[in-house]
């Protein structure tokens, strides 16, 4: 399971640095996506959200990877925070376009299962927050 969320961490990473950067390149039309798609947002282009994805989906996700190289024992933290961020931004992300695609679906399902995995082993592992559960 852990090479599995490190092996996903990696490639949600790798993928929103290259999706963020193309929208930081070209915030008008990265990848053939039109402004006029961010209409019911408060954004007037894609430059906003592309440093987000570069920075909070991104870096994050390459970080909760790395973590589970670096300190084994405490990889649920940094994956619980990152599968936390992913579901957010995939909510956030239909309310603003107004669309909901196949994309949506299988990224917002990752981030439900990196959390869902991430509190699991927390709570395997009481710890805290999860102790306080558990203690009388």
């Amino acid at each position: 399971m852990k090479r599995f969320l490190t092996g996903l961490h990696f490639f949600i990473g790798i993928g929103a640095i290259a999706g963020g950067s193309a929208a930081v390149i070209n915030p008008i039309n990265p990848m053939g996506m039109p402004v006029s798609a961010l209409a019911h947002s408060p954004f007037t282009s894609f430059l906003i959200p592309g440093l987000f994805l570069v920075v909070g989906i991104g870096i994050v996700n390459l970080l909760a990877g790395a973590v589970f190289l670096i300190l084994p024992d405490k990889w649920c933290y940094s994956s619980g925070v990152s599968g936390v961020i992913l579901m957010a931004w995939i909510v956030i992300q239909c309310i603003m376009l107004q669309n909901v695609n196949i994309l949506h679906v299988i990224f917002g399902g990752f981030g439900i299962l990196i959390t869902l995995l991430a509190l699991r082993e927390a709570v395997k592992m009481r710890i805290f927050p999860i102790n306080l559960l558990f203690e009388k």
